[in-house]
């Protein structure tokens, strides 16, 4: 439960961060978070007042952020395609709130009331086009200079290197365990699966690492090489961990050109960790993985392992 919360909690604060980005974006943490309640108290009052009429309109982005504060998965994507829906809401709101501003026809009279009442209605028109322009110039911008490139692309060098390296060095029924875990055997058509069991998630880099289900997961899927990227904390400090207590149970064999680490598993040298598999040890469940030789590593020394041709 508490581990529940921790990470809903993790997720409310980046989903309010996020929404105030988006507003003020280049602004210090606190005053985009700032913003953000703003914004989401803002819409809570218009939801209120479109209930009424639009029941659904009204309850289906706190259902939807709800779902997304609830899992163990970054929110910050996902919040981005409700933006325009919040910030609707938070339009009625306001609207709601300046009428409630209007002045008095009695106390001022009634010409003097509706030239007031006018200056208002035109300074909220002219601050939402602003807002409006803004976010427009902001995601055109955003499309003209393709930002999402750059990090698709590293994710694609990553990739493609370490793609390049198990094609070539290991057999053709190896188990490998990487990040990219479907790019990975869908290129190679090796057994992939995930190096880790830990979630992407900002809440999980204060948790410790869990070196125990990294040891179960490498037995019992049989792994013969993992490899990991550094900048990836979810997955690189449980390998740490793991190599610091155990040094011998992964031995590294290639660091690719991007920093991609490759290392080959030792199964028989698996710390035994309770609850694997059938109540068996993890070194038990792991013991009968076959050996891996991997060409070109003089030291490894494993005969009768051949490498495929270089594509």
């Amino acid at each position: 439960m508490s581990q529940a919360l921790g990470i809903a909690g993790t997720n409310l604060g980046a989903i309010i961060r996020t929404l105030g980005s988006k507003l003020i974006p280049g602004t210090g943490a606190a005053a985009q978070s700032l913003v953000g309640a703003a914004l989401v108290g803002l819409a809570l009052l218009g939801s209120r007042r479109a209930f009424a009429d639009a029941p659904a309109l009204a309850i289906f982005p706190w259902l939807y952020l709800a779902i997304v504060a609830a899992w163990s998965f970054p929110p910050f994507r996902f919040v981005f395609a409700l933006f325009p829906l919040l910030l609707a809401l938070a339009a009625v709101s306001v609207r709601a709130l300046v009428r409630r501003l209007e002045p008095d026809e009695a106390a001022l009279g009634v010409s003097r009331a509706l030239r007031a009442r006018d200056w208002l209605a035109v300074a909220l028109q002219v601050v939402a086009v602003l807002v409006l322009a803004h976010l427009a110039y902001r995601e055109a911008r955003s499309v003209v200079r393709r930002v999402w490139e750059p990090g698709q692309e590293r994710v694609a060098r990553v990739g493609r290197e370490v793609i390049d390296w198990v094609d070539d060095h290991t057999p053709s029924d190896a188990v490998v365990a990487f990040e990219f875990d479907s790019m990975l055997g869908f290129h190679t058509g090796r057994r992939a699966v995930p190096n880790s069991y830990t979630p992407v998630h900002p809440w999980y880099r204060r948790a410790p690492a869990p070196v125990d289900s990294l040891a179960r997961l490498l037995a019992t899927m049989g792994v013969h090489v993992v490899a990991v990227r550094p900048d990836i904390p979810e997955a690189a400090r449980p390998i740490d961990r793991l190599m610091a207590a155990y040094p011998d149970v992964l031995e590294t064999v290639h660091i690719t050109g991007t920093g991609a680490m490759i290392f080959r598993v030792h199964p028989d040298r698996l710390p035994p960790v309770g609850g694997g598999v059938a109540g068996r040890t993890v070194r038990t469940a792991g013991a009968g993985a076959p050996a891996l030789g991997l060409p070109g590593m003089d030291t490894l020394g494993l005969p009768g392992m051949e490498r495929r041709s270089a594509r």
